[in-house]
């Protein structure tokens, strides 16, 4: 039960893998239902291959979640558990449990739908392929060799059909009400995500936006200040043109910060494009006042 009550607590846990918390919901479902089928057997006096089978694997599908819970191997166990079902409880249930006088080719069919559920990739249709060449073999094995088969009696046939009917179409319902429960919480959670982000998207550009204005009232003051200077004409060479390069690197300042507005005006769709004349000497001689004291 603890093991239980932990598997349940990782379908809950929306910080895991989404496939991760869809195998373990599928793998308990899946033992719900062979648990169900085994009690069923008991009851409707199955033959002791059938119940061993059946509680073999039982007990085997548990233990390599476990396992594979423990080391994150996620998709090696969806791998494991695929081959053990087609190649073993499949097969195996059919050829003890009455062939078509029984419920295995049910069995069969939610073989597919759990493939489908749960296996992702290419690798999905070599397992289809698998199945029906394994149903295949069930089928031909019980009309040549139908001493292979373990017969059940017509009333236990019908009454393992039937259960077999009820307990498919239950597992197939859950998986799906499942699946589709974890995926409608996933994009909700991701929507959510998406809205907390454009909400930081958009405080961060109110924040540069307000930032460059402020920054571009001491600049406008130095720069004003700067052309007052500049026409004393008692200045000597040197004076000049240290607040010629203070006048340059003022402007390119300016000139950067105009920039992340333009930027923060893009994102929000207020940017508005305006022809204005060009000035490529100006820009060559703002670059080389920038860089001529270095190089000096």
């Amino acid at each position: 039960m603890k093991r239980i009550k932990n598997f349940i607590t990782i379908i809950h846990d929306y910080e895991r893998d989404i496939h991760e918390r869809l195998f373990i919901a599928m793998t308990i479902v899946a033992l719900t239902a062979m648990a169900v089928v085994f009690v069923v057997g008991v009851i409707l006096g199955e033959t002791v291959e059938d119940l061993v089978l059946l509680g073999g694997g039982w007990v085997l599908l548990f233990v390599m979640t476990i396992i594979v819970l423990k080391y994150k191997k996620i998709k090696a166990g969806l791998n494991i558990a695929a081959f053990i079902i087609i190649f073993g409880l499949l097969p195996i249930s059919f050829l003890t449990g009455g062939g078509v006088y029984g419920g295995s080719p049910l069995w069969f069919f939610f073989g597919v739908f759990y493939i489908s559920m749960v296996i992702e990739g290419k690798i999905r249709f070599f397992y289809y392929a698998c199945e029906a060449a394994m149903g295949t073999f069930c089928y031909f094995t019980a009309i040549y060799h139908p001493e292979m088969v373990v017969e059940h009696e017509r009333t236990i046939a019908y009454v393992d059909s039937f259960i077999s009917l009820i307990v498919v179409c239950v597992t197939v319902s859950l998986m799906v009400d499942i699946s589709l429960g974890l995926h409608k919480e996933e994009s909700r959670r991701s929507k959510k995500r998406g809205e907390e982000i454009d909400k930081l998207r958009k405080s961060q550009n109110r924040f540069f936006s307000n930032m460059s204005h402020e920054i571009r009232t001491p600049i406008n003051t130095i720069i004003g200040l700067n052309e007052m200077a500049m026409k004393d004409e008692s200045l000597s060479d040197e004076v000049r043109e240290d607040l010629e390069n203070v006048q340059s690197a003022s402007r390119m300042l300016l000139h950067l910060i105009n920039e992340i507005l333009d930027i923060s005006k893009i994102e929000s769709g207020r940017m508005d494009v305006i022809r204005v004349t060009y000035n490529v000497e100006d820009m060559l001689s703002d670059i080389m006042s920038m860089m001529w004291i270095r190089a000096k």
